[in-house]
């Protein structure tokens, strides 16, 4: 029988963990996290055209370390499901990604500022910081950049799955781009949220779950919409 102590639970009550925990990935050498990614996007079309249809992406997401400080990130068993048509995708490169989760390649860190955030800090509870990320928006004339931040808050320790871990939650939001003179109905921007589960002891995610809302537009006459919830989560180590 589980009982309920008052007393003891006002005790706790705004103690807050003043030790700044240290936000950054530890990996071990030649060991493989594994995780299940999943995806569900609608997308609606408006304008001259309308149309809507909802996408389902699944993979596997592998790290696996090189170092205490590196690892390799690829994609297997990738899969997506476009209103009941289902397609195998093609393995995607590996990419290398640092302990801050940062990537040469910019499309990649723009994705991942969103999925696998860190703060550049060590935060204690109820402390924020504003990271900035870029992302790429191409044209059949040029390449713009939409410039956006993700606002990121340690609200407590938790436990998940037996484990302490920092919950991180996040305001996501970019704008459009300063595009050229003369260019009319080109739109990049979005607005989201994030909730993150990073293991405290062994400095890994374990869980994160990302929504988002994105506009996107090539010209005057059509009007992109996508709305997109992201969950993955540690299943192997």
């Amino acid at each position: 029988m589980k009982y309920f102590y008052p007393f003891l639970a006002l005790l706790f009550i705004g103690c807050k963990n003043s030790t700044p925990v240290d936000f950054e990935w530890k990996f071990d050498q030649g060991k493989t996290y594994t995780y299940a990614y999943n995806q569900v996007s609608n997308n609606k079309i408006s304008g001259l055209s309308e149309d809507e249809s909802t996408a389902l992406l699944k993979l596997t997401m592998e790290l696996v370390g090189e170092s205490d400080s590196l690892a390799m990130l690829t994609f297997t068993e990738a899969t997506i499901e476009i209103d009941g048509n289902t397609e195998n995708l093609p393995q995607a490169p590996g990419m290398a990604m640092t302990s801050k989760g940062k990537f040469d390649e910019n499309a990649s860190n723009a994705l991942f500022s969103m999925l696998m955030i860190l703060p550049k800090n060590n935060l204690k509870e109820d402390e924020s910081e504003t990271i900035a990320f870029e992302v790429p928006f191409y044209t059949s004339t040029a390449v713009y950049t939409s410039t956006g931040t993700n606002e990121l808050t340690f609200k407590e320790v938790v436990d998940y799955n037996g484990h302490q871990c920092a919950l991180l939650e996040s305001v996501i939001a970019y704008d459009d781009p300063e595009f050229a003179e003369g260019t009319e109905g080109l739109a990049n921007n979005g607005t989201g949220s994030g909730s993150y589960y990073f293991d405290i002891e062994r400095r890994i995610f374990l869980k994160n779950q990302i929504e988002i809302e994105m506009s996107t537009s090539y010209d005057v006459n059509t009007q992109t919409a996508v709305s997109t919830k992201i969950e993955f989560e540690l299943v192997e180590e």
